[in-house]
């Protein structure tokens, strides 16, 4: 007997409870979807304008001539070889030179792509700023140096690489 009112006063109160409980109040779900909206309305205003550049990775070999010339060679995987053109940028990391400690060197695609062994392309890479690298130190080559280096093709806003993948 005992039981049964302790049973029914539960659930009298898990009744009233379930009604204050179970239903949420508007103001939680007016604000939340205002920034849930407003956090992804940020996202792509920022994204619009961010560049986010799209490169083509390759080997490099610099050779130094008679006086200050050197002579730059890249190659690169045939694959998208056809969006390399001359004057696009080129960012060159070498081997001998680590490039947190002594940064980068700047040049431009001079040739376009020849073909070379396998499935690879061969380029002329014009250095600029005469071995000067980003972190303006001057590089003092006299031998054969490799590196990588990243060919810029084109910079597109992160918002149009972001909608691309739907057209």
């Amino acid at each position: 007997m005992r039981e049964r009112t302790l049973h029914a006063d539960l659930s009298l109160v898990s009744d009233e409870m379930n009604e204050v409980l179970g239903a949420t109040p508007h103001w939680i779900t007016r604000w939340g979807s205002l920034l849930l909206f407003g956090a992804v309305a940020l996202l792509l205003l920022v994204s619009a304008f961010i560049k986010y550049p799209d490169v083509i990775n390759g080997s490099i070999e610099i050779v130094p001539q008679q006086g200050q010339s050197y002579t730059a060679t890249m190659l690169v995987p045939a694959t998208g070889s056809g969006k390399i053109q001359a004057g696009q940028p080129v960012i060159i990391s070498l081997d001998s030179y680590p490039q947190a400690e002594f940064g980068s060197i700047s040049g431009k695609v001079a040739s376009r792509p020849l073909p070379a062994a396998g499935h690879m392309v061969k380029l002329l890479v014009q250095l600029d700023n005469s071995l000067v690298t980003s972190h303006h130190k001057k590089l003092d080559l006299y031998k054969q140096e490799q590196g990588r280096a990243e060919i810029i093709t084109t910079r597109k806003r992160l918002i149009q690489r972001i909608f691309s993948f739907f057209r």
